[in-house]
């Protein structure tokens, strides 16, 4: 599994750890926190492969705290620094309605589908790409 996009939520949207989350589609969309990441090369990528191929569940990651340079929208935007809760959520929010997008992604904390993971809520089981980089 690559590792890019968790590496920079880390370093550059200066976030200190990261949820990772099971949820199970079939069963009322129960979540199962999986691990919290405080360094990178701790993953534990055995276990994702495995809620991800064989329990064939969807895997999702999440800051923990509230404190990062990063806004949660379906494009990921890293900041030069750590803004205020109230400043990301009305800038996602500018976002939701200019791009029409869905609206209960402005969250803080809403959970984004893990990179290189299947989708499993489509019928063609999608892989998670990062599909444009933008420096």
């Amino acid at each position: 599994m690559k590792i890019d996009l968790l590496a920079r939520y880390l370093v550059q949207g200066q976030v200190k750890d990261i949820e990772i989350w099971s949820i199970d589609m079939k069963e009322n969309k129960k979540a199962m926190r999986l691990q919290v990441i405080h360094d990178i090369s701790k993953l534990n990528t055995k276990q994702i492969w495995y809620f991800t191929n064989i329990r064939k569940e969807n895997l999702y990651f999440k800051p923990v705290s509230d404190l990062q340079a990063v806004l949660l929208y379906q494009a990921h935007i890293f900041l030069e620094k750590v803004g205020t809760l109230e400043k990301r959520t009305r800038l996602q929010k500018l976002l939701q309605q200019y791009f029409g997008s869905d609206p209960a992604s402005t969250d803080w904390n809403h959970a984004r589908r893990l990179p290189n993971t299947l989708n499993w809520k489509c019928p063609d089981k999608p892989v998670l790409r990062i599909i444009k980089e933008i420096k």
